[in-house]
């Protein structure tokens, strides 16, 4: 399957390196957002399922977020991968 990630970002923080005479350097800057970042990102799925009898199946599906646009100050592209996997069970009916 594929579906649309919209990202809300709480705070970020950014790490910079960078050299000054000859020393490496590390600066950080940190802080509040609450902006909405609408269709940063498209998540793409395929899964396999399986039957364990009449009443209980399994499943498998790995999962790949790809970015469609950057997020945050930085506009930084966000990707993952990731899977999902579980069991559902029918207690009433055939």
């Amino acid at each position: 399957g594929v579906g649309a990630i919209t990202s809300i970002m709480k705070r970020e923080t950014y790490d910079y390196y960078y050299t000054r005479n000859g020393s490496d350097l590390k600066a950080t800057s940190s802080f509040a957002t609450s902006k909405v970042e609408w269709l940063s990102g498209a998540l793409v799925s395929l899964g396999v399922a399986k039957s364990f009898g009449k009443r209980m199946d399994a499943f498998l599906a790995p999962n790949y977020l790809m970015p469609l646009q950057g997020v945050g100050q930085g506009r930084v592209k966000l990707n993952g991968l990731s899977v999902r996997l579980g069991m559902s069970f029918k207690v009433l009916g055939k």
